[in-house]
Formats: C-alpha cells, structure tokens, sequence
C-alpha cells in the first residue's frame, strides 16, 4: 500500500489576490482532491518594504496529501505562479502575483522561519 504523506502549504498575493488565489484553487484541487483550503487572511507585507506603495497581502494556508515528492509539487507551484504572472523580477518589483510554499512535508518542516511570522501564523489559524 502507498503511504500518503501531509503536505502543509501558504499561499499569499498582493497582486490581484483574489483572481489569483481563485486560480491557484482552482488547480490545486485539481491536483489534490483532499485539499481543505483556510479562510484567506490580510496581512501587511513583513520586513522591509521593497516598494513605497506595496500592497497588503491576502494569504491562505491549505492542506492536503499526496503520494509525490517535494520536487514535483514545488515544479507545480512554479507552474501555477508562473500561470498568475509570476516572474523572477516581480519580487525585486515588490509584486506578488502568486507565492506558493510548502511549510510541511509529512514529518519535515520545510520552512521553519516562515512558520513563525505572523502571516503564516494567522493563515494557518484560519484553516479548518
């Protein structure tokens, strides 16, 4: 038998973030079907402000499982990001169309820092 393994993702905008969490959704249910998706949260941009007037962001935590490894779910991310607008210089430009992280991977805590803002935080809060 396959063993399905937890996967813990945020994912947040400040770009058209409900046009493109909607997308992002709408592809990660498809490939997750047990996806259970949280109630978005706003939150301000953390740490320095790249741009004078960067915009708030709008961040939702997911969870799902899966059988497949961490690299093809990040290739998908990128995919999905890359579908939002996403591109290597919309950080530097201080917009995010789509950011997709997988913060836990069955037992492995992928991003520990991102775990203690607080963006994640109220994010993860808010998930079902």
């Amino acid at each position: 038998m396959i063993t399905k393994i937890t996967c813990i993702i945020c994912m947040g905008s400040n770009y058209k973030p409900n046009e493109n969490l909607s997308v992002a959704i709408t592809h990660l249910t498809s490939s997750f079907p047990d996806i259970i998706i949280g109630t978005p949260v706003i939150t301000p941009a953390e740490g320095k402000p790249v741009h004078h007037s960067q915009q708030d962001y709008t961040n939702q935590a997911a969870r799902f499982t899966t059988t497949r490894s961490i690299e093809s779910i990040k290739q998908e991310f990128k995919h999905i990001e890359h579908i939002c607008g996403r591109t290597p210089q919309s950080k530097s430009h201080g917009i995010i169309p789509l950011d997709i992280d997988i913060l836990i991977y069955g037992e492995t805590i992928l991003k520990p820092h991102d775990l203690d803002t607080s963006y994640v935080r109220l994010a993860l809060a808010a998930m079902p």
